[in-house]
């Protein structure tokens, strides 16, 4: 049996018109329902499923899952914030020798308050974290630890969700691995992106059940199109197989996968385009089972937006 928690969230000055599942840790579901209200200051409860399993990657239903398979020495910037046993949980990329981005949300994965500090493991070699700073437009999230250190609760009280972004410090340089690029560029509508992750696994005709989440640890990619802009979200959707925008390898990350980039190539360079964030469904009904389905929308921080701030900190 799956125990669960319940988080208490503060939320300030946030207008939501559609239901928010928030895709938090890997082996941490988090779902955030706030339906056509203005909200000044409320305490919302967030129901969290601890599973025992590690929690990638949501596919088309018509196509070979082995295509999508994916291997780490391709992408060795990309690495878990944490990994517990055989559990990684969250994303982030390195864009410089000493630095990583990732999503504000997944930061509570990361105690700096510990003797211990808190390590990720890049290349198969472990980095201690530094410091963590997260955009100042997002607001404030933090997460409250018991006495043996454990992850027990997390205050939220976001100013603009779509700022949800951190920068992660090592304490070193990460050597024989090349970060990625910024992508500073206007122009990401209609452009070709690679999704990374090991997060919930399914296929867009059943997507990844709420109760009873599938992995297999493997580590995926995908191709998606961004489609628009959202305040500062780059927005794409699950388009089914009979799409005319449908991509050979149509995919969208599952929940697990906060914090994994949006990958744009060009001339034969990877460049970060986005920050995975949130995900839903334009018409999801009060209580829905699955997530990611055909028609699921994805949200990811848009990069080009907030380059100058990644440049103050890393430069």
């Amino acid at each position: 049996m799956r125990p669960v928690a319940l988080l208490s969230v503060g939320v300030a000055d946030i207008f939501l018109e559609l239901t928010i599942s928030y895709k938090s840790f890997d082996n941490l579901w988090a779902f955030l329902t706030i339906k056509n209200m203005k909200i000044k200051t409320v305490l919302l409860f967030v129901s969290i499923f601890l599973t025992t399993d590690a929690l990638s990657m949501i596919i088309r239903h018509d196509v070979d899952p082995a295509l999508y398979l994916a291997n780490e020495s391709d992408y060795p910037a990309v690495f878990p914030v944490q990994v517990k046993e055989k559990r990684k949980e969250c994303v982030a990329t390195l864009i410089a020798p000493n630095w990583a981005i990732t999503a504000a949300h997944c930061t509570v994965l990361i105690n700096l308050e510990s003797k211990q500090p808190h390590e990720v493991l890049i290349n198969k070699a472990y980095h201690a974290v530094k410091s963590v700073f997260i955009h100042p437009k997002f607001g404030k999230v933090q997460g409250v630890r018991g006495e043996d250190g454990a992850l027990v609760d997390i205050i939220m009280e976001p100013k603009n969700m779509s700022y949800d972004v951190a920068l992660i410090e090592l304490s070193r340089a990460v050597q024989g691995v090349r970060p990625v690029k910024l992508y500073t560029s206007s122009d990401e509508i209609n452009q070709k992106i690679v999704l990374l992750g090991w997060g919930d696994f399914a296929n867009g005709k059943t997507g990844t059940l709420r109760n009873e989440p599938a992995n297999d640890g493997q580590f995926r990619k995908a191709h998606n199109l961004i489609e628009g802009i959202e305040d500062n979200y780059l927005a794409f959707s699950f388009d089914s197989p009979g799409s005319s925008r449908v991509l050979e390898l149509e995919g969208v990350n599952g929940p697990g996968d906060s914090g994994g980039p949006a990958l744009i190539e060009k001339n034969k360079n990877l460049y970060i385009a986005g920050v995975s964030s949130r995900g839903y469904y334009a018409n999801e009904s009060d209580e829905i089972s699955a997530e990611g389905k055909y028609g699921w929308t994805e949200n990811y921080v848009r990069i080009s937006t907030i380059s100058n701030w990644i440049k103050n900190h890393i430069d």
